[in-house]
């Protein structure tokens, strides 16, 4: 007696044999059906029940990943692939205008039905990691919106999120300089800041360290969305922990690597972050202190900017004296290095002001002038020098790429000021009313 249709099995052969139709029709059906099972349901339990739809997550695994009949590889070629991330866009574009939750409820049900299913769940991931890669230049933010909730919410993604980021990197940064595709990655800031967030944390590495990059990351965080993207970070600890123990040390790598403030854009950013940072854990130069001991080029190395972050490492407590030493003495540090201990280690005796000046030592011969004659005014008015000056600030462009330098016409006073404990203030006073900002 024939008894192979008298039972039912249970996982992905729950559902009845189905012809499958042909290719692109059959992703289109089941993306409608997706819609009206994830619509069938309250908002609070749209995703759970798609995600428990055996029959609909076994629709997916055939009609739109296509996946073969033994379960181990799909059915499409890279064209085909391509064809349906374009679907896929398109089916999440035209879903922009509904709540965010029913959004990432159809997101969820489509990407995430698998989980614990190895295989086939990692064939729905390495699609969307594909997927994230042309919403960018598509453009279909909403997707990344989608991803970065589904990074949040999974907590330890981690290395979910550097697959999407190295993607990323990949195709938008390790590219010939003339093609300009970096570009695509400008607008993120604006539309999909908390993916930005991972981006910013993840994209530096020992081998991204490029001038596209950093133009990237400049114009994000220095931008008006800086403070949310940062705030994504700090808020997030695994996030967080990556950033200050990877990121930070690679970012004054570059710095120390490409000319400091003169051609790194990022210069000014990165070292406002020594007093900027005030969560655990803390920033850490240490890792960059090792690098550069061991394998810069110092051919294009600056010595000047490496003393002044060694400074700013000191006042925000970043590091001490012990872990300088542990560098200098260690047998992998380079003799050029070395030959920098007296230098490094005098740093640990000198004031702000003095660091400055040693540092940047043009300040030095300006100073010298400005407070020759200035002394002397100082018991009269308090300051060493002053001059009227008004103010300009810098505002969005026309593009999102430029910005456009715009003067205050409020009257004002710069002057310099040496406080009781020694420490020189430059300072601009409105003339009107008397507000000082130091």
């Amino acid at each position: 007696m024939d008894r192979r249709g008298s039972g039912q099995s249970s996982g992905v052969g729950a559902a009845s044999p189905r012809k499958h139709q042909s290719f692109p029709t059959c992703v289109t059906d089941v993306l409608e059906q997706v819609t009206k099972v994830c619509g069938q349901q309250g908002q609070k339990w749209r995703g759970p029940a798609a995600l428990r739809n055996n029959e609909l997550q076994y629709q997916l695994d055939n009609d739109l990943f296509c996946i073969s009949p033994d379960r181990r590889v799909s059915r499409l070629n890279q064209i085909q692939q391509l064809r349906l991330m374009q679907i896929l866009c398109d089916y999440f574009k035209e879903r922009e205008s509904e709540p965010r939750g029913h959004q990432y409820s159809y997101f969820e049900a489509i990407f995430c039905g698998r989980e614990g299913e190895s295989f086939l769940h990692e064939t729905r991931i390495t699609l969307l990691i594909n997927l994230c890669s042309l919403a960018v230049q598509y453009p279909c933010y909403s997707v990344l919106n989608h991803i970065s909730q589904w990074l949040h919410k999974i907590g330890s993604g981690k290395s979910y999120a550097q697959q999407f980021v190295s993607q990323l990197v990949d195709h938008y940064i390790f590219i010939a300089d003339d093609s300009n595709l970096h570009k695509y990655l400008l607008p993120l800031a604006d539309e999909v800041p908390e993916f930005v967030s991972y981006f910013v944390a993840y994209s530096v590495t020992k081998d991204s360290l490029r001038q596209s990059l950093f133009m990237v990351l400049n114009h994000w965080l220095t931008g008006r969305r800086s403070d949310l993207i940062m705030a994504f970070i700090k808020e997030t600890p695994v996030v967080a922990k990556h950033f200050a123990s990877v990121t930070f040390p690679y970012m004054v790598v570059h710095d120390c690597c490409v000319g400091g403030i003169y051609k790194n854009p990022l210069h000014g950013f990165t070292t406002m972050l020594y007093a900027d940072w005030k969560i655990s854990p803390s920033l850490e130069l240490r890792p960059a202190l090792e690098i550069l001991s061991e394998t810069a080029d110092y051919s294009v190395f600056d010595r000047n900017i490496l003393c002044y972050h060694v400074h700013l490492a000191k006042l925000s407590h970043v590091l001490t004296q012990k872990d300088l030493m542990d560098i200098l003495d260690n047998p992998k540090s380079s003799l050029y290095f070395k030959s920098l201990k007296d230098e490094l280690l005098e740093i640990f005796g000198f004031q702000e002001f003095e660091i400055l000046i040693k540092v940047f030592p043009e300040i030095s011969a300006n100073m010298s002038v400005m407070f020759a004659n200035s002394r002397s005014n100082q018991a009269n008015n308090g300051y060493l020098v002053e001059f009227k000056a008004g103010r300009s600030n810098l505002q969005a462009g026309s593009t999102v790429d430029r910005r456009k330098v715009v003067a205050d016409k409020t009257k004002g006073l710069v002057f310099i000021k040496q406080s009781s404990d020694q420490l020189m203030h430059f300072c601009w006073k409105n003339r009107e009313t008397g507000a000082v900002v130091d």
